[in-house]
């Protein structure tokens, strides 16, 4: 159970990663086809808004529709030919409690399935529905910010306390949960990690580009744009956007909006330098040796927790920048993987023993 709905990266190739090593493992996972109202109204092509922006964000859409629509199509053609999702698919909550008789286990995570925050969220990603809780796990799942609200608190603790395992993504979930939950909750990588480089190569899109800036931007982080156009200035190279923004559309550069999943990864794997404020960006970035730069927004918990965690990890904290850090002089120097290899390494395998270890089937009759 995850967000693998979303028009978003990093969402569909995690939720990928984690069923295709639950597979390796030896076991029949399918992707509960789990999408609610909220979630399909968030990535529709037209918006509803009748502000001046979403007029305009309308009207901008309509210019580049085609390359819109191709992007849907990828997502939607990703999910029907790679991973293997359940025979129905489910908008209501209520409708969840039919696969009790279908699944031996059931896992959520990885993603921010659990910040109750998104605007996509439901008590289904707790997996509420469940009536056998020692049959539930999480893995890698993510509040998004760094506590819970005290009104929500009960809500988990009902929820998951009983599950047979618990593991988020960040150490300030671990120490959130462990207070309300009163249980150890383990911190393991996001699922993205437990492929090979060679396994996602073998899942990448012919590369359409080469010597160029990747710009994957999510939000609106302070300086992010403009340190993308000055990489530009002092390399020569153009910028490549993937996401349709309104904040781009001026800017100088390809706009790769018909960019799908897989091409995502073939564009990670051969950009010369990468510009972005996307966890799941950086983490490719690990995996293909690439000069990234990260940016965060000071006290926005959802993005940075995560990045934070992950570039501490790795030590790699001077490669993510925000408000707080003067931007660095060389804005094309190298980053040393030398030392970063070991480090992810070990964090994969630890994250595949905990995963394999925790999915031992549990007969329905017990």
């Amino acid at each position: 159970m995850t967000y693998h709905r979303a028009e978003n990266y990093g969402s569909v190739l995690q939720a990928y990663a984690l069923s295709t090593t639950i597979k390796k493992l030896g076991h029949d996972p399918e992707i509960i086809d789990y999408h609610s109202e909220a979630q399909d109204k968030m990535f529709q092509l037209y918006n509803g808004s009748h502000s001046l922006g979403g007029t305009l964000r309308n009207l901008l859409a309509f210019v580049y529709q085609k390359k819109l629509k191709a992007k849907k199509e990828s997502f939607s053609s990703f999910l029907k030919n790679r991973v293997q999702l359940s025979r129905d698919d489910y908008n209501d909550r209520s409708d969840l409690s039919v696969l009790n008789s279908e699944y031996d286990f059931f896992i959520c995570g990885s993603d921010q399935v659990w910040n109750t925050a998104c605007t996509d969220y439901t008590d289904a990603y707790l997996l509420d529905f469940a009536e056998k809780k020692q049959c539930c796990m999480s893995f890698a799942a993510s509040i998004g910010v760094s506590r819970i609200k005290p009104e929500e608190e009960e809500k988990f603790k009902t929820s998951i306390s009983g599950f047979k395992y618990i593991s988020v993504r960040e150490r300030t979930a671990k120490e959130c949960l462990e207070r309300i939950l009163e249980r150890k909750v383990d911190v393991v990588p996001d699922p993205v990690v437990l492929l090979s480089k060679e396994e996602w190569d073998d899942l990448a899109a012919d590369n359409r580009f080469s010597d160029y800036i990747l710009c994957y931007f999510i939000g609106d982080a302070p300086r992010m744009r403009e340190f993308a156009k000055r990489m530009h200035k002092l390399s020569g190279l153009p910028l490549v956007f993937t996401n349709f923004s309104l904040r781009d559309t001026a800017t100088a550069g390809y706009k790769a909006y018909d960019t799908g999943p897989q091409e995502f990864i073939s564009l990670i794997k051969n950009a010369k330098y990468i510009c972005t404020d996307s966890f799941h960006a950086v983490l490719f970035s690990l995996i293909y040796h690439k000069n990234f730069w990260v940016f965060t927004k000071l006290n926005k918990g959802s993005s940075r927790s995560r990045i934070d965690d992950i570039a501490f990890r790795v030590s790699l904290t001077d490669r993510v920048l925000n408000t707080d850090k003067e931007l660095p002089d060389d804005p094309l120097c190298d980053i040393d993987y030398t030392g970063v290899d070991p480090i992810v390494e070990e964090y994969a395998g630890y994250g595949y023993s905990r995963l394999k270890e925790n999915t031992t089937p549990i007969d329905n009759d017990s």
